[in-house]
């Protein structure tokens, strides 16, 4: 899931590129450190909550293909393409999601 995100990289560099006091060992534990609580506010801010954001893309996509039904028309068209990409890509995140909680297994 993180790895699919374009500003993965970027958080994982900027993370490990910041200066760190110590050397060795006490220097990689530091960067890990830090790196998995960076991580954790990327995905809290970036991906939120799954589960409920899923919910909101669902009902947003099924509300705009009702408006679609209702009154045809090229904005009611677009808004339920953007509607639909959107609950997609966080189906796709549901997947995987799901994926590595198997693996983990």
């Amino acid at each position: 899931m993180w790895a699919r995100h374009p500003n993965f990289l970027e958080v994982v560099k900027g993370s490990w590129s910041f200066p760190t006091i110590g050397a060795g060992v006490a220097k990689l534990f530091e960067k890990l450190k830090r790196l998995k609580h960076r991580l954790k506010d990327w995905n809290k801010s970036v991906f939120g909550e799954i589960f409920a954001n899923l919910k909101l893309v669902e009902v947003a996509a099924s509300e705009a293909e009702r408006r679609y039904d209702q009154h045809p028309s090229c904005g009611a068209l677009l808004d339920m393409n953007r509607c639909t990409t959107q609950l997609n890509r966080a189906l796709a995140i549901e997947e995987d999601y799901w994926r590595q909680k198997a693996a983990w297994k």
